[in-house]
């Protein structure tokens, strides 16, 4: 009787789940390559939202992966559509659109047919550099040409060692809203002075390196009089980790009713 009762229960947790995700309207998905007149290569992975209309203007994110990651990571490993589209349709966050881009400039149709680890570790000096970084201008400029952004609203945000890419990327273009996930940044990193932008970092409660570093970086920040917020998430360095970070993020920065 009682093994009954449960099955009866848990069918019907199940049909609201499979209910919910029904009414969950799917986003829009798009894949960008564009060549700069420097010869350089951009790949962009896009999410665009339900109900996407191009008269519309949408808060942008630009979301970068980690050093074994492509352009499609947060979208293979994060479920981020899927994520983002649930965030939408309960009316946690504003409708908005994230770029993803491959934080190596050069030409990667290679680079996205094999593991990106061995690809990425292979090209490490341009990432050290910051290659991309400089030229990331190009891939704000192509997102803007092709979809309605709001570029009042904009934000930058990583995991990891895309977390370091984010960080350039804010203090080069002057980004009002800071994701840090998991970082590891170096002294160059932030910018000299004090800037208006809110710098949001979160790191795995059991990711004992990184942890170490977030609240580092924490410390770093606060003593530097910038604008930061600091969350530790029960987690690894992983994707659970990733995925509830991003969803605070986005809760934090365009929660629904704002404008």
């Amino acid at each position: 009787m009682r093994i009954h009762g449960f099955c009866i229960l848990l069918a019907f947790i199940l049909w609201q789940s499979a209910t919910a995700s029904a009414l969950a309207v799917s986003g829009q998905r798009d894949t960008l390559r564009t060549k700069s007149a420097s010869g350089v290569v951009h790949y962009v992975y896009v999410y665009l939202p339900p109900d996407y209309h191009p008269q519309q203007t949408y808060p942008v994110l630009y979301l970068m992966h980690g050093f074994m990651g492509n352009q499609y990571s947060w979208e293979v490993k994060g479920n981020v559509s899927r994520q983002l589209d649930s965030l939408i349709a309960c009316g946690a966050i504003r409708p908005l659109i994230v770029a993803m881009p491959y934080c190596i400039p050069k030409d990667t149709t290679q680079a996205v047919r094999q593991r990106s680890f061995f690809y990425n570790a292979t090209h490490y000096a341009q990432l050290k550099k910051g290659s991309f970084e400089r030229t990331f201008p190009e891939v704000e400029a192509l997102v803007r040409e092709r979809y309605s952004v709001d570029t009042l609203c904009q934000a930058v945000a990583g995991l990891s060692y895309g977390a370091r890419v984010a960080a350039n990327v804010a203090k080069m273009n002057r980004y009002a809203y800071v994701g840090l996930f998991s970082p590891v940044l170096g002294k160059n990193q932030l910018p000299d002075k004090v800037t208006p932008a809110m710098y949001w970092v979160s790191v795995g409660s059991r990711d004992f390196f990184f942890r170490r570093k977030g609240r580092l970086l924490h410390r770093r920040l606060q003593k530097g009089g910038f604008c930061c917020t600091y969350q530790e998430i029960p987690a690894g360095h992983n994707w659970k980790n990733w995925r509830i970070a991003l969803t605070r993020f986005l809760k934090d920065w365009i929660p629904s009713g704002t404008e």
